[in-house]
């Protein structure tokens, strides 16, 4: 944060950014009252972030005005034709809320909701590798646990521990399913042939469908977050359930060296899942039901 605050005295251009304020409950007045603590911010070095904003928008309009000159007069080419859309999200066609219309379901007001976060929270380059230990784990929940009492909120991709997870459940347990809003024919066949409810992200693809979890669990109730492999949107997963508005159990698998690594980041917020001991994990989750 003072590194921003070296930028503003050398002369760097910077504007105050509030991301998701709607999800998050924020707006650009909280946003700069925390930055004025933070950072100490005279008066003169917001008005500096100010004028920058105002000058990006200016020459942003000047330029949008610009192009829409030359569209008129036939100096661009012109990108979407009918019948044929240039899309944003990759080989995702398929919009979640038509073609889950059938699955779309709200979270329960009663009962404690399980996160589970292992297989749909990777980039593209990881795959989760399941161990035993961990499995062990998941089975004593779906033997111990009580499903008048608890259910599950899993990713969307229904592959590593989530794919186990509703293999083993055998209509035990309320799972649902957070989709981002569009989706690709194979996500769509899995989450179609399986046994789970589902939600629609506001987030057109997976990356950023831990907001929409965020906002309708670690927001709205006490929660559970079990973590067991993810990359960066794992880890912040983490950060939402340790932000949460109500009391959430923040359990990470210490195999997982990049969850792990946001864990120890919040010391005394965060366990680690004793991989020895299967019982630990559903203990204490019945403690918060």
């Amino acid at each position: 944060m003072q590194i921003s605050r070296q930028y503003l005295q050398r002369g760097v251009s910077c504007v105050q950014g509030t991301d998701g304020g709607a999800l998050y409950g924020t707006d650009s007045i909280d946003e700069q009252l925390s930055l004025e603590k933070m950072l100490g911010l005279s008066e003169q070095e917001q008005m500096q972030m100010r004028l920058c904003e105002d000058r990006i928008l200016t020459q942003s309009l000047q330029a949008f005005a610009q192009k829409k000159k030359r569209y008129e007069a036939g100096d661009l080419p012109v990108f979407t034709q009918i019948g044929h859309q240039i899309s944003l999200v990759g080989n995702r066609s398929l919009p979640a809320a038509e073609v889950l219309k059938n699955r779309i379901c709200p979270l329960p007001e009663e009962g404690m909701p399980i996160v589970l976060v292992g297989g749909s929270f990777n980039n593209n380059s990881h795959r989760t590798i399941m161990h035993s230990e961990e499995k062990r784990i998941i089975d004593a929940m779906l033997e111990m646990g009580d499903p008048e009492k608890v259910y599950f909120v899993i990713g969307h991709s229904l592959r590593g521990y989530e794919q186990y997870l509703t293999e083993r459940n055998r209509g035990r347990y309320r799972i649902f399913a957070m989709v981002p809003g569009m989706l690709t024919r194979s996500e769509y066949r899995r989450l179609q042939s399986s046994d789970v409810n589902v939600r629609v992200s506001i987030e057109t693809v997976p990356l950023g469908i831990y907001k929409s979890l965020a906002y309708e669990v670690f927001k709205r109730r006490p929660s559970v977050l079990a973590a067991f492999d993810g990359n960066s949107a794992g880890a912040n997963m983490i950060q939402e359930a340790k932000n949460s508005k109500y009391p959430c159990r923040i359990f990470v698998d210490p195999r997982s060296s990049g969850l792990r690594a946001k864990a120890e980041s919040l010391k005394g917020y965060v366990r680690f899942f004793d991989l020895e001991d299967s019982s630990q994990f559903v203990l204490s989750c019945m403690e918060l039901v």
